[in-house]
């Protein structure tokens, strides 16, 4: 047969042999009224009927043989062909099947008994011979004569109408009819008649189809699958409360948001008949996760027969690769070989390209033939084979751990506390979904009660950090509180308490109490637990901005009994500050986050979320060990937690002026939180977005606050809706408009509103100062600020410190007073772009007022460069034309250089501003530790980039840059 050819060189070859061949969904059977959608087929298809016009218009015919994979779309493209050939063309139709292979002439009989009318029409003989093919005489002898009369007859029926013959499942046809409609084939250039043979791919071919033109059916590509997953399950309920086991049902989330789409798509690998299956199974029972699936009917139809034609030792050497829990071939062949199984078992499944070997990795095609080859297997095959593996992974525990389980015919306590035990190496080496089925496993494995619940909270907890709510709740349904148990009774309260913060649950509140009774509970011979009760408990604290509540769990944490130096409990101390308005000592803050961080991710085997919450203190220390943490999480495959440790270090980038890395994170964050249904972590992330919107873009700021606020319930969580009012005030503050900024200001301060939040109250304090000066009203910025001064500060957090001196700046009675105030500002927000950009324009705008026009362009310059780096665009604007009143005025030869912080790297930054200053270059080098030719190579590469040709227009520019 004649090589494949790619799908985008269809035409050519159905100009050459005038065929046409598309590609499809597919579906075992006769045409049907409810087939599937039809998706991604639509070029192909357009030259299948670029084909039929030639062959209806101009008497020439030809024959294609269609291969491709089970599944791929073979019968659902004939189908869609022959629909939307008709009435154009007689449209006949024949399929192999098993039951009908040794019959003679049953496929031709298929095929060609609708024309029996025109029999009357053909000599006697033909007429003998094909009347043996329907069965009404003896059988034709010769081996031409079937052939020629069908041949005959097609010519006959060509007369009045084109004909359009498919014949699917090919391979399947009896030897009689093949050769027949080989024949066939081969005579059709002169005639209005197209044949379309289906076969699959890799099946031992028939000599009869040999030298006939081939054409591929490719997979779907990922878009067109996931378009194709929709559409199947477009008619599906969306929005059935989904319920939750013992917390209040939600909203089931909406198809395209669940986070198994990627998976079928995934384990389909562009097969159409597996995503059609897997979606209708998971949208009809909701469940989260694809590979619990078990084949439906139909693929176990399909992919079965091609499993049972293998040897049987080949299709043990495939269930024990389906059962190893990587796709490493040493490890199936060494478990193989305990059977007695060799390497040669595998060259059947190779040849029939059901399973591909690439160097050590042996994978099947498509993936999810892994899970029909372990579905067929019986329960005592997949037990030998789980057993056989446990054998061969001697050598690495946490992966012999997984196939004991799955090994053990019986409960017993030994195995299930032996595979618990291995679930935190599990969880380390191969992620969260691993650590979920080994605990699984050992929680069926157990008889006592209560060691069966505690194997439950942990499955549950690992399916809830994996990114499967559906299966934590299903898990966390089946748990028995035995009592007089607080350790258990308080760590499935820390699970329940999690999930209902991070989904912004009703009950909340009683669920704050809950945490609060169990810590008290746990305090004496569980600290460790109850401290992560508290810390749970302080995140629904803070959120509702209830300083009572914060004051009392920072107490708690106190009394622990747990070292002086234990991070939790200093951390306690810390939250009864900031309750008492208190934020001194910022540095500390850094260090405990960062050990409490390290205590959760290195404490029991399965790591319970108990994040430290973020508190305004913290800073670079803090940053960095979030963002470890949240590397840590993705490494595991912990996308259900991943939001908890990602919300604190988005509002730590958003302050160090890593905007645009902030809204990285936000993006992955909120299509992580939307997939698993966190309203509350959704809700977050979309204010904090908004905040740096607001200084960048008005419009997408306020997009993002209308949708956190329809994400967020303002009885228990004050805090997004205090931001959403200060993102809207910072976005009329960007664009000068303070008198509709204030009332958003105003709903934050005022403690009657449902907006109000002390602690943002502080944090806004600054912006609405400045917004009162701007309208005129001194009286009210002054009053604001003594108000303030209930907050104690000191320089251990600079970040807060600097926008406070801004502010007072702004109400300074002396001119020298509002200077000195100003560099000091600048001073402390070096580590904060934003506030130190506002700084020095503040300080720009002051000197030049004074007429000290070349240190306010200094300045001026700075705040330029500054929200240049940050695309702070209103900002921008403020700066720019502060500069022009300075009569700065950018040269026409390119050396003025506002932009140039967008085209220059750091270093390149470093050495232009130092030759702006007039320094030569060993004296840049000096001061940079590098070479004076390393100097020079650098400010060829500013030259270029900044469109200068000497560094006497660095000088002119009179260029300051931040570093």
């Amino acid at each position: 047969m004649k090589s494949k050819f790619p799908s985008n060189q269809w035409d050519d070859r159905l100009d050459g042999v005038h065929a046409a061949v598309g590609r499809a969904d597919s579906l075992l059977g006769a045409p049907s009224l409810h087939a599937p959608p039809l998706v991604g087929r639509d070029a192909e298809l357009r030259s299948v009927d670029r084909f039929l016009d030639r062959t209806a218009a101009h008497d020439r015919g030809g024959s294609v043989v269609m291969a491709g994979a089970p599944g791929i779309g073979k019968t659902r493209l004939l189908e869609e062909i022959g629909r939307r050939a008709q009435p154009s063309f007689t449209v006949l139709r024949c399929s192999g099947t098993p039951a009908e292979r040794t019959i003679p002439f049953a496929g031709l009989h298929q095929l060609l008994f609708p024309l029996r009318h025109h029999l009357d029409r053909l000599p006697g003989t033909q007429v003998a011979l094909l009347n043996g093919v329907f069965g009404l005489s003896e059988p034709p002898r010769g081996r031409l004569s079937a052939p020629c009369a069908a041949l005959a007859l097609l010519v006959l029926a060509a007369e009045r109408s084109p004909l359009l013959l498919l014949v699917d499942d090919a391979h399947r046809l009896d030897e009689a009819s093949l050769d027949a409609l080989a024949f066939v084939s081969r005579r059709l250039r002169n005639l209005p008649v197209a044949m379309m043979f289906a076969t699959r791919e890799h099946e031992p071919r028939s000599p009869h189809l040999h030298g006939l033109p081939e054409a591929r059916l490719e997979p779907l590509s990922p878009t067109d699958t996931r378009l194709l997953i929709a559409r199947v399950t477009a008619a599906a309920p969306r929005n059935a409360p989904v319920p939750c086991g013992g917390m209040p049902a939600r909203p089931r989330p909406p198809f395209h948001d669940r986070p198994w789409i990627d998976r079928i798509a995934q384990e389909s690998a562009g097969n159409p008949l597996i995503a059609i299956e897997l979606a209708a199974a998971l949208g009809a029972d909701g469940r989260d996760d694809a590979s619990e699936i078990p084949p439906s009917p139909r693929l176990r139809a399909t992919f079965g027969d091609l499993l049972s034609e293998l040897p049987e030792p080949t299709r043990w050497l495939l269930l024990i690769a389906a059962a190893n829990d990587k796709d490493d071939l040493g490890t199936t062949l060494s478990a193989a070989s305990t059977l007695g199984l060799g390497t040669g078992e595998l060259a059947p499944a190779e040849r029939s390209m059901l399973a591909t070997v690439d160097g050590d990795e042996l994978s099947f095609q498509p993936p999810f033939l892994r899970t029909v080859v372990y579905r067929n297997a019986t329960v005592a095959e997949r037990k030998t084979a789980h057993g056989a593996l446990a054998e061969a992974t001697a050598a690495s525990p946490h992966r012999r751990v997984h196939h004991l389980a799955s090994a053990a015919h019986e409960p017993d306590e030994a195995v299930a506390q032996q595979i618990s035990e291995g679930a935190g190496h599990a969880r380390q080496v191969d992620g969260m979904v691993s650590a979920l089925h080994v605990v699984e496993r050992a929680a069926t494995l157990s008889r006592d009660p209560a060691t069966r619940s505690r194997f439950l909270i942990d499955a549950a907890s690992c399916a809830w950090q994996a990114g499967l709510p559906l299966r934590a709740r299903a898990l966390e349904r089946q748990i028995a509180h035995p009592a007089g148990d607080p350790r258990l009774l308080a760590t499935a309260r820390l699970l329940r308490g999690t999930i209902a913060q991070a989904e912004a649950a009703a009950g909340t509140g009683a669920g704050h109490r809950a945490l609060l009774a169990s810590a008290l509970d746990t305090a004496r011979a569980e600290p460790v637990l109850s401290a992560r009760l508290l810390l749970t408990a302080a995140r629904t604290a803070l959120d509702t901005g209830h300083r009572g509540h914060l004051a009392e769990i920072g107490g708690r944490l106190l009394d622990l009994g747990l070292d002086a130096g234990h991070p939790a409990k200093r951390f306690g101390a810390a939250l009864r500050r900031l309750a008492d308005r208190d934020l001194r000592h910022a540095g500390d803050v850094d260090a405990l986050a960062a050990g409490l961080l390290r205590l959760t991710a290195t404490g029991e085997p399965v790591a319970w979320p108990a994040m430290p919450p973020h508190v305004p203190t913290m800073g670079a220390g803090a940053r960095d060990a979030f963002a470890q943490t949240v590397r840590e999480l993705r490494a595991q495959g912990a996308t259900g937690t991943l939001p908890l440790a990602a919300v604190p270090l988005i509002a730590l980038e958003h302050l160090a002026g890593r905007w645009d890395e902030a809204a990285a994170l936000g993006a992955e964050v909120l299509a992580l939180a939307e997939q698993t249904g966190q309203r509350a972590m959704t809700a977050r992330v979309r204010v904090m977005l908004a905040l740096a919107a607001a200084a960048r873009d008005p419009g997408g700021c306020r997009d993002l606050v209308e949708g956190a606020l329809r994400s967020s319930a303002s009885g228990h969580d004050r805090a997004v809706h205090a931001m959403a009012h200060w993102a809207l005030g910072r976005s009329a503050l960007s664009a000068r408009d303070p008198s509709a900024a204030i009332p958003h200001y105003a709903r934050i301060t005022s403690p009657d509103d449902g907006a109000h939040h002390y602690l943002t109250a502080f944090l806004a304090c600054p912006d609405l100062v400045e917004c009162h000066v701007m309208a005129g009203q001194l009286t009210e910025a002054r009053a604001l600020l003594e108000s303030a001064e209930e907050w104690r500060l000191d320089d251990s957090a600079p970040h807060l410190l600097g926008p406070m001196l801004r502010a007072r700046s702004l109400v300074a009675s002396r001119a020298e007073e509002a200077e000195r105030l100003l560099d000091e500002a600048i001073l402390r927000s070096r580590e904060c772009p934003f506030e130190r950009g506002r700084a020095e324009l503040q300080l720009g705008k002051l000197l030049r007022r004074q007429r000290r026009i070349k240190d306010a362009r200094r300045h001026l310059h700075a705040a330029v460069a500054a929200f240049t780096a940050l695309r702070a665009e209103p900002w921008l604007d403020q700066a720019s034309a502060e500069l022009r009143a300075a009569g700065y005025a950018r040269p026409s030869t390119g050396e003025g250089l506002p932009g140039a912080a967008t085209r220059l790297t750091p270093q390149e930054l470093r050495i232009a501003r130092f030759a702006s200053e007039g320094l030569t270059n060993p004296e840049i080098a000096l001061r940079l530790s590098i070479s004076s030719s390393t100097v020079r190579y650098h400010l060829s590469k500013i030259f270029q980039k900044l469109d200068i040709t000497s560094r006497r227009q660095l000088l002119r520019s009179n260029l300051v840059l931040v570093e």
